[in-house]
């Protein structure tokens, strides 16, 4: 017994390899009980909805095609094309690649990849903190916390790639180098040409590449915290050297994540942007930044009923809640030490002034963490730096995502005290071996238990059985669904909702929309492709020009098998109005046992048009049906919905412009149709006539009665894009009332004529 204590004793002591393997189980442990993991079934999606959703059809798509640019199961007959949704996240999607090689089943694979990065985080934390010279106790406490931040499980599968931040503290760990003045390049002492390359230049290359393809939002973060650092260094120790060293690293970093994203900007540039795909406003960049209060106040989901109901109060009060970031005690304990810092070093004109050697050097580093994270603060809290990045790129929305990297800073900060702590209390009672290791072992116990209590979700494990009652239902019901269908089918999804990152008039999410592709296998449906392009949203121009009955002819004859409506994402009127005129045109429904869905046969329909209509004729109409001519209005309009959950969009600045976009590669002919009313609800002139610029460069007066009006005039686009000019002073000039468009569109004429040769 002895023996094997004295071997553990010395494996402690001797390197930090047993600490790792501790602080992962630790994590794990942790994590386990956390989550309450022993009610879950790993087989159903831990979270089931929002951008779940999203997540588990990326892994989905990566195991059933390889990887996640292209989906021909979604957005069909095109096919979903991420490409128009550019991300530099390409770590993840390898890691759903290799989990997909042993785990064929997306949730069990999803699910996986968010409990493993509990222990990756806490392993990788430590790293952090050995580098910061925390002591082996210490890290013990705090590198498991880092694991389970309130930021982990806000997160969750939802924002699984955020989630996964396990990469965070290797970059940290370049920029303390960076700042401390530590070189970031160089090969390894060693007389072995092999070994050699394992110094520092292969470390900091392998976590610059290893943050470039995270995520797009921390490799960003990483680029400003090193600029500082490496600026502070040149200023400080007027280390040239150490800061072209760091701009390397940075100028690296920029490069990796244009790789990742080569296909995206090559895509972009063979078919066009498509500015639709990543759509985000520049106000964002203040709604989702954070706020000093919402960092050291308790988290949402805390275990302590009234720290959760502080919480509560504050977000239900105070404007700009964000997405409710929070560092926990043991975090925000360093984050307040790190400011009272910066307050006391900035009142001394001599500075810090600490006994000995290594007691400078701890402050000295207790310092820049402090400024790191003081730059970071900026960054990231609203009205801040990141406000005025917003007028060069809205494509970086969520600056509270930057609480994390505070959270990692600010735990080293709390190991530093810690630390001192500990030697502080060894010191006065004089202790020396097994005491001391008794002292430094309680506090950490004692800081690990508050942080448990503190960080972890107090409702763990209670939305389970409801999870997997959904899910099971759903792939039941789906099952009747694709039985029903046949393998090879095509299911249009009505009503068209827009994906990603929108909501529907009822409050349904755009990611729902891959719920269908979720559940089945071998079946294609037309939701889920990227908005903004016109084989993207072909039915919804279905939807807004033609009456049910004829979208049912017009779905027949472009190969759809079915309609699947979901009823959840219409009002009542409408939608008894679109099942009213489906099922008669093709007979009665399939429904869902909860009444959620309904499918639509289109075997009946697609007999009637094999004996009546000619092939020719149908290919002609499935090429038009499918690549239509769209308006894209984001320009000078906002959209929104009617009361009745109809699409329409209210006017922003003066002469607002609409592009209708062709990509069907040859001319489009057929009548545009536009619906026009005056928002008069907070007063206003209404005209007696609009006139509206077509893209020829004619006027067309339309008459206003009652407060709308309706243009309707025939016109043939070549493919590209063409320009119709709303001419309208902006909103509130002259006291001049808003207009409102409705969405009709350019009704095709090869489409028309089939869909009322059926009448």
């Amino acid at each position: 017994m002895k023996g094997a204590l004295a071997r553990v004793r010395g494996a402690w002591t001797r390197n930090d390899l047993l600490l790792y393997v501790v602080v992962a189980v630790a994590a794990s442990v942790l994590a386990y009980g956390a989550l309450a993991l022993w009610r879950a079934d790993l087989g159903v999606p831990l979270t089931y909805w929002g951008d779940a959703l999203a997540v588990g059809s990326h892994f989905k798509t990566v195991i059933e095609n390889g990887w996640y640019e292209f989906n021909p199961l979604l957005g069909a007959p095109a096919g979903q094309t991420y490409n128009d949704f550019p991300t530099a996240d390409n770590l993840n999607f390898i890691a759903a690649a290799i989990l997909g090689r042993f785990f064929t089943d997306w949730p069990v694979a999803m699910n996986l990849y968010f409990l493993i990065g509990f222990p990756l985080a806490a392993v990788s934390m430590t790293w952090f903190l050995r580098v910061c010279g925390s002591s082996k106790a210490v890290v013990l406490a705090l590198a498991p916390l880092f694991a389970i931040a309130p930021y982990h499980f806000s997160r969750g599968e939802g924002h699984l790639f955020l989630a996964s931040y396990f990469v965070l503290p290797l970059s940290l760990v370049l920029v303390v180098r960076a700042i401390r003045g530590e070189p970031l390049w160089g090969w390894r002492d060693d007389r072995r040409a092999a070994m050699r390359l394992f110094g520092r230049g292969a470390s900091t290359l392998t976590i610059v590449a290893l943050t470039a393809t995270s995520s797009s939002y921390y490799s960003v973060f990483f680029l400003i915290l090193l600029a500082f650092a490496g600026i502070a260094a040149l200023i400080t120790r007027r280390a040239w050297r150490r800061f072209w060293g760091a701009a390397v690293a940075g100028g690296l970093t920029v490069v990796a994540m244009l790789v990742n994203m080569l296909p995206d900007m090559v895509f972009a540039w063979i078919n066009g942007a498509n500015p639709a795909g990543l759509e985000r406003g520049h106000a964002e960049a203040e709604i989702y930044a954070l706020k000093l209060s919402q960092l050291i106040l308790p988290w949402p989901g805390h275990r302590i009923p009234v720290l959760r109901e502080l919480r509560a109060l504050y977000d239900a009060n105070y404007p700009l809640v964000s997405e409710s970031p929070a560092l926990g005690a043991v975090a925000a304990a360093g984050f307040v030490a790190m400011l009272l810092f910066v307050a006391y070093a900035a009142t001394r004109a001599g500075g810090w002034r600490a006994r000995g050697r290594g007691d400078r050097a701890v402050f000295s580093l207790f310092g820049s963490l402090a400024a790191l994270t003081l730059v970071a603060f900026l960054f990231s809290s609203v009205g801040g730096l990141s406000t005025i990045i917003s007028f060069v790129t809205t494509s970086l929305r969520g600056w509270n995502r930057m609480s994390i990297y505070i959270a990692a800073l600010s735990l080293a900060a709390t190991a530093i005290l810690l630390d001192w702590l500990i030697r502080a209390i060894v010191r006065r009672a004089k202790l020396r071996g097994a005491g001391r290791a008794l002292v430094a072992g309680a506090l950490a116990a004692i800081v690990l238990v508050v942080g448990f209590v503190d960080q972890t979700p107090w409702d763990a494990g209670d939305d389970y059985a409801a999870t997997a009652a959904r899910f099971t239902a759903d792939r039941s019901w789906f099952a009747t669904v694709q039985e029903a269908a046949g393998a090879g089918a095509t299911i249009m999804q009505l009503p068209y909702q827009s994906f990603p990152e929108d909501v529907g008039p009822t409050g349904v999410l755009g990611s729902e929309v891959l719920i269908p592709y979720l559940q089945t296998s071998d079946i294609a449906w037309t939701g889920g492709g990227i908005k903004g392009r016109p084989r993207a949203e072909w039915t919804q121009v279905l939807e807004s020009q033609y009456p049910p009955a004829q979208i049912a002819r017009i779905a027949a004859a472009t190969g759809m098998t079915g309609i699947l409506v979901d009823r959840l994402s219409m009002f009542p009127g409408p939608r008894a109005t679109l099942e009213a005129g489906l099922a008669k045109a093709a007979g009665a429904p399939l429904e869902s046992p909860d009444g959620r869905y309904s499918y639509y046969s289109l075997d009946r329909l697609e007999k009637e048009l094999s004996a009546s209509a000619g092939a020719g004729e149908l290919a002609a109409v499935r090429a038009r049906a499918i690549d239509p001519v769209t308006i894209d209005d984001r320009s000078g309009f906002a959209r929104g919905f009617d009361d009745a959950g109809g699409l329409e969009s209210r006017q922003r600045e003066a002469d607002p412009r609409l592009r209708l976009i062709n990509d069907s590669g040859t001319a489009a002919r057929g009548t545009l149709e536009l619906e026009f009313r005056f928002d008069t609800d907070t007063g206003g002139v209404v005209p007696g006539t609009l006139a509206v610029r077509l893209p020829d460069g004619s006027i067309r007066d339309v008459p206003i009665r009652d407060g709308s009006g309706t243009l309707s005039t025939p016109i043939t686009l070549t493919p590209g894009t063409a320009e119709v000019t709303i001419i309208a002073p902006a909103p509130g000039t002259d006291g001049a009332a808003a207009v409102v468009l409705g969405h009709r569109g350019v009704r095709d004429a090869v489409v028309s004529a089939f869909a009322e040769s059926g009448n």
